[in-house]
């Protein structure tokens, strides 16, 4: 499968979680982490999510909501695959989970550079 580079819209940061739960989220990293393993409906995605215990009470609903969401952000791409008729959406990561952890990472010194007015000297600084 070929992932090209998008650019999502990260519009929150939630220090409380890890990793790229702090930009999306915990259930849509877990939907991204299913759909990086192998890209599929909504059903697939809430049947493997169900077998563990943090996701055994998920409402398919919310799964869908979830997934719809991260198109809508642009985490996500959602053809339809229908041949009886019946829309049927296979859903496709926009970027391997190395392009968007290096996208959140830039995303986030981008911020403090902008918000504390830092240069690009100034933060080479800042981190040594």
């Amino acid at each position: 499968m070929k992932h090209t580079i998008a650019t999502p819209k990260l519009d929150r940061i939630d220090l409380s979680h890890d990793g790229i739960a702090m930009f999306l989220g915990p259930t849509s990293t877990e939907v991204m982490q299913v759909l990086w393993d192998a890209p599929g409906t909504i059903k697939s995605v809430w049947t493997k999510l169900r077998r563990t215990k943090l996701f055994e009470d998920t409402m398919y609903t919310t799964i869908a909501t979830t997934c719809n969401r991260l198109v809508d952000r642009g985490f996500l791409t959602r053809n339809n695959i229908a041949s009886d008729g019946k829309p049927t959406f296979h859903f496709v990561p926009t970027m391997t989970e190395v392009e968007l952890t290096q996208f959140c990472i830039y995303f986030i010194i981008h911020r403090i550079q902008t918000s504390f007015n830092i240069t690009n000297a100034d933060l080479i600084i800042i981190l040594e």
